[in-house]
Order: structure tokens, then C-alpha cells, then sequence
């Protein structure tokens, strides 16, 4: 199912993984019915898909007003230096940092982006202290979500 870091999907598997990402709870029954397969052939699909990596892990989405973790903050980060060195200490930086839902590195101004769910701007500003006595930036810019307009976890 995979090769060379891609994975080999065909139209069955694809039309699956659609189905999944929606809603991963739904049955073999009902999968096998929107794809035109028996429950045990989309059974035999979704384990085939699990094991070659294509299918990481199942997760509950959490109502965001039902937790401690309704500020949402979008952080910008101009690293000091930038080597590979330099890449690896700000990844190690962040962990155990368990507010950070998401951390990309980016091309353009900006080196990388954080996306930090918290209870409120003081828990934001002692995360934010945190990472910078971590590591040496150059410039750090925080924004911070007045509304979530899309929050999707689809991919296909």
C-alpha cells in the first residue's frame, strides 16, 4: 500500500478514508454500503490502511467551549539562526508543552507557526515565556482567534 513515502489508494480506499475522517465510528455496514463492499472487505481495507500508516490514529474532537482551552492563539517565529542545529533545538524546545496543538515550520518571513490552545492571556504569556527561554529568537508575534469561521479535520 505504500511506496516511496506515498501511498498506492484506489478509489475504494480513497472513498473510505473520506468516510472515516468524517466520522470514524461509522460501521463496516454502512461503510460498505456507501462504497459499493461487503463489511468484511471494508473491514479488510481499513486494517490494510491502519498498518501501512495511512490511517494514524482515531481521536474525539472535544467541544472546545467544554474545556480550559478556549483562547485560541496563532504564534509567528523568526528564529535568531537557522541551521539544521538551530531546527532541531526549537523542535526539542516545545515539547512537554501539551497547550500546543499544532507547529509547522514555514517558508517566507516567519520561520515557524504554532497554533496554542489555552484558558486565557496570562496562560498564553507563560507559555510564551517558556519557549523564549528556550531557545534565541529574533521575533515572536502572537495572534490571537475573535472567531472560528471552519474547523475541519478533513485532509481528502
Amino acid at each position: 500500500m505504500k511506496k516511496n513515502n506515498r501511498f498506492d489508494l484506489d478509489s475504494y480506499d480513497l472513498k473510505i478514508l473520506r468516510i472515516l475522517q468524517f466520522d470514524s465510528d461509522t460501521t463496516l455496514q454502512v461503510i460498505g454500503e456507501m462504497v459499493g463492499l461487503s463489511p468484511s472487505a471494508c473491514s479488510r481495507r481499513i486494517g490494510a490502511l491502519r498498518a501501512s500508516g495511512a490511517i494514524r490514529k482515531n481521536i474525539a474532537i472535544i467541544d472546545r467551549e467544554l474545556t480550559n482551552g478556549n483562547v485560541i492563539a496563532f504564534v509567528l517565529i523568526r528564529a535568531a539562526t537557522h541551521t539544521t542545529i538551530d531546527i532541531e533545538k526549537f523542535r526539542k524546545s516545545l515539547n512537554g508543552i501539551t497547550e500546543i496543538a499544532e507547529s509547522h515550520r514555514l517558508t517566507g518571513n516567519y520561520d515557524f507557526m504554532l497554533k496554542i490552545n489555552v484558558s486565557s492571556v496570562d496562560h498564553y504569556d507563560q507559555i510564551y515565556k517558556t519557549i523564549i527561554n528556550r531557545v534565541d529568537l529574533d521575533r515572536v508575534s502572537s495572534y490571537f482567534s475573535a472567531e472560528i469561521i471552519s474547523d475541519q479535520t478533513k485532509i481528502l
